[in-house]
């Protein structure tokens, strides 16, 4: 069985026998209603370091809401940064954390708000 697009030359071939004809749509990627996500990350105090965060979602085409930071160094030398990112499910979500994961000098990588999600 194959899939032709009505203005396929072989279509027309095809035509003839109509009980054969099932009509089918594609699902796009694109989420129309992507959610919120709080993220707090915990992290080595470097210079740079909120930039290689926001890099790290931005090349897996997240968009970022919100980003933020505590005034001050923590006692252990870290810092902490809150997201907000847009995701369009569990898994995306799951690729966002893992990658804020990968970034040099990232501790820790927590979901803020998890009572609000509802699946």
């Amino acid at each position: 069985m194959g899939v032709h697009a009505t203005r396929c030359k072989n279509a027309a071939n095809l035509m003839v026998n109509r009980e054969r004809i099932v009509e089918v749509a594609w699902v796009t990627d694109k989420v129309e209603n992507p959610y919120a996500v709080k993220l707090s990350v915990v992290t080595e105090d470097r210079t740079g370091q909120l930039a290689a965060l926001t890099n790290t979602i931005a090349n897996i085409k997240t968009n970022i809401r919100n980003a933020s930071t505590d005034d001050e160094v923590l006692n252990d030398g870290t810092r902490r940064i809150d997201l907000t990112v847009d995701v369009n499910d569990l898994q995306h979500l799951e690729r966002v954390v893992n990658a804020l994961k990968g970034v040099e000098g990232v501790i820790e990588v927590e979901r803020l708000n998890v009572a609000a999600f509802s699946a």
